[in-house]
């Protein structure tokens, strides 16, 4: 008598069908990419009918069962293959639904998690769409389980899960000068080394349109006023001989020399108020975002070095549109030296002291020392600035000829033309929460999560290694890193010489769980400890995996509100931890600490210099007219050898024009409620209000909403 099988909607039966088997095991071996014997195939196919051989009828089930058994005697992989797949289609149904929900979410509510993206556009809700069906592809059907449950549950955090798997790196210093130089291909079409200053200015700009978008982080053009000098150079030569005929009008050449040189100046200062400002702030990438884009400058003190520093902060200083509104990128770092541009017998004083105007204004730019610490020493020794990456991620040096360390004494390291691959970040107070107020179980907790993070990175090592270098072409192939590769290479040569980065969130809440509400405003030596203790653990596993792990002060845009929200619903209100909306970022001073500025400055600085790999001190400011005391606070935070940024609350009313801080959301002249706000984010800045709405998250709108001020 035939067996008959029992379908598993327990209604329908049919014959026993041994070719169904056979599909089966060839998709698995296809899926483990192991060739099995014919032999192999019969010897599974009897096992199964000889188990069922005197059943009149058998639950399919029972059939996976023992096809999975017969498959551990045969290969192992070819087993775990099949198993997968089966738990796969079981859980099919589940993560449809999930997306389901998520998808109607987005089209009716829109998305907070990330505040420079307009979820009302249809561009950007596509981007959003396709990230919702990626990332839970990442959670539920690529990675291995124990790191998807450790995600899901908030004890740690994948970063940028959406883009994890189309195999992008996280945020770059990409070498500018290097792909002008050369020439470049865009969209297949080549281009030379551009020959005139509007060319030059136009080429950047498009490049960066294009570059940002082949990955899911921040994009850093360093150094810019030292790549663009050379174009502005050229562009007064250009023009020096184009209006000859017209120099017999001046009183003498050196007065026609400097007509030409305002004229240039002129374009520059247009062009980054058009080019970068206004562009980067209002056309989209392919990410459904603004680029998220970073320039450094203030060290070139050559002629047209200084005027492309001082055309930046011009146009900055003029703000967007018909209201004047601030600019959100490109994100302005100024890298200060005391000898170049922060004394002020220096040769760029004049272009820090234009800097300061701006930042009170603007917020931007950021201040980024050279004057001490890991930065400084650095400087010192090789004459090397180190950019950030995006808002504040750094990289670890990677030596010509040593790699990871130096070869000896001469080997230097290689900064520009680098990246990051990617960040797990470890949640802190749930490791507190957990350990029940034990500090010897709460390491043993981050631990074994420390452990999982960089399993995963090297999970992620592994899969970047056989991605093409064409997916990324204006980087790999183009001259954007310091290794050029050919399309068709794979990139693993490249990224063994990226970052890859540890995050963690909430040292305050932690540092008040275990000493009875003390924070680090007061005490920091937990917090120090902490951070060594993970900076520890790091350079053994550099060692041990060969990947450059990095400690990564986590910005937390969203995860200070995702990981409180998960450890509130699983421990309750919890005294200093979970009894607010939000996780204090990183190694901060809780928001609503009343301290003085320097003094804040003093008690995150030694956090700062541990966690090299990311990491940025900040003070509130109200908006002032005291110029001494804000440049009392920059000149503090660089002697300090910080990374520094002055936070505003900086809104416009665009009904009257007005601006100003408006306490009640509401103008201060006019009293209208048609304004724009913009606060600092994270690292970068972002509208807390635009269009009667804002674009933060529950958690950060009322941590910014708590913030005080650290300066009078």
């Amino acid at each position: 008598m035939t067996v008959k099988i029992l379908k598993k909607d327990n209604i329908r039966v049919e014959d026993f069908d041994p070719s169904k088997i056979e599909r089966a095991l060839d998709l698995a071996c296809d899926r483990a990419r192991v060739h099995l014997t014919q032999q192999d195939y019969d010897n599974v196919e009897k096992y199964v009918r000889d188990k069922v051989e005197g059943s009149i009828v058998v639950p399919v089930d029972k059939i996976h069962g023992l096809v999975i058994d017969a498959l551990t005697k045969v290969n192992d992989k070819v087993a775990k293959a099949y198993k997968d797949y089966r738990g796969y289609k079981q859980r099919f149904n589940k993560t449809f639904g999930k997306i389901l929900d998520e998808e109607t979410k987005l089209l009716s509510l829109g998305d907070k998690e990330n505040a420079n993206k307009n979820s009302e556009l249809v561009s950007t809700k596509k981007e959003l769409s396709s990230g919702i069906v990626s990332r839970h592809m990442f959670l539920d059907y690529e990675v291995p389980p124990e790191y998807s449950k450790a995600h899901k549950e908030g004890f740690i955090h994948n970063h940028d899960a959406t883009d994890e798997i189309f195999g992008s790196i996280n945020c770059c210093l990409f070498d500018m000068k290097n792909v002008l130089k050369d020439g470049y291909r865009l969209n297949g079409i080549d281009n030379t080394e551009p020959n005139h200053l509007e060319t030059a200015l136009d080429s950047i700009s498009d490049i960066i349109l294009s570059a940002s978008s082949q990955q899911f982080g921040g994009f850093t053009v360093p150094e810019i006023d030292n790549v663009m000098a050379k174009y502005a150079e050229i562009g007064y030569n250009e023009y020096l001989n184009k209006f000859e005929h017209m120099s017999c009008a001046y009183a003498s050449r050196e007065k026609y020399e400097e007509w030409v040189k305002n004229f240039v100046i002129g374009i520059i200062e247009h062009a980054f108020e058009n080019k970068f400002d206004h562009r980067l702030n209002t056309i989209n990438n392919s990410n459904g975002q603004t680029s998220f884009t970073t320039i450094s400058f203030g060290l070139d003190t050559s002629e047209w070095g200084r005027e492309i520093s001082k055309a930046i902060l011009k146009a900055r200083l003029k703000g967007l549109g018909v209201r004047k509104v601030s600019a959100i990128f490109p994100k302005l770092v100024f890298l200060h030296r005391a000898d170049i541009n922060g004394n002020e017998d220096s040769p760029n004083y004049d272009i820090k002291e234009l800097a300061i105007n701006c930042s009170m204004l603007r917020m931007y730019p950021d201040w980024l020392s050279l004057d001490s610490g890991y930065l400084g020493d650095i400087y010192d020794k090789y004459g090397l600035a180190i950019s950030p990456m995006g808002c504040r991620a750094f990289l670890s040096p990677w030596y010509k000829r040593g790699g990871m360390y130096p070869a000896d004494e001469n080997d230097e390291p290689i900064y520009i033309g680098r990246a990051n691959c990617g960040a797990v970040s470890l949640n802190l107070p749930r490791f507190a929460l957990e350990s029940k107020g034990d500090i010897n179980k709460f390491y043993s907790i981050l631990d074994y999560y420390f452990d999982l993070a960089v399993k995963k990175h090297i999970y992620k090592f592994n899969k970047l290694r056989g991605v093409k270098a064409s997916s990324n072409p204006l980087f790999f192939c183009e001259g954007g890193c310091h290794i050029k590769l050919d399309y068709n290479d794979t990139i693993e040569e490249a990224i063994k010489t990226f970052t890859w980065s540890i995050g963690y969130i909430g040292l305050d809440e932690v540092t008040r769980y275990f000493n009875n509400g003390i924070g680090i405003d007061q005490d920091n030596t937990l917090a120090t400890e902490i951070l060594r203790y993970i900076q520890n653990k790091i350079e053994v596993a550099k060692k041990e995996t060969g990947l450059l792990l990095a400690l990564y002060s986590t910005p937390a845009e969203s995860l200070c509100y995702r990981f409180l929200e998960l450890d509130k619903s699983k421990y309750g209100i919890v005294p200093y931890v979970t009894d607010k909306e939000y996780y204090t970022n990183s190694y901060h001073v809780d928001v609503r600490v009343q301290i003085e500025a320097v003094d804040k400055q003093i008690q995150e600085a030694p956090m700062f210099h541990i966690a090299t790999g990311g990491r940025i001190v900040y003070n509130e400011f109200p908006q002032t007219h005291n110029k001494l005391g804000v440049t009392q606070c920059i000149n503090h935070a660089m002697k300090l050898g910080l990374y520094y940024g002055i936070n505003l609350q900086l809104d416009t009313c665009l009904d009257c024009g007005h601006t100003g801080e408006f306490p009640d959301k509401k103008c201060t002249h006019c009293g209208g409620t048609n304004i724009i706000s913009i606060n600092r984010t994270c690292g970068y800045l972002g509208y807390t209000i635009i269009n009667g709405d804002t674009r933060m998250n529950a958690g950060k709108d009322a941590e910014i909403k708590k913030r005080v001020d650290h300066f009078n």
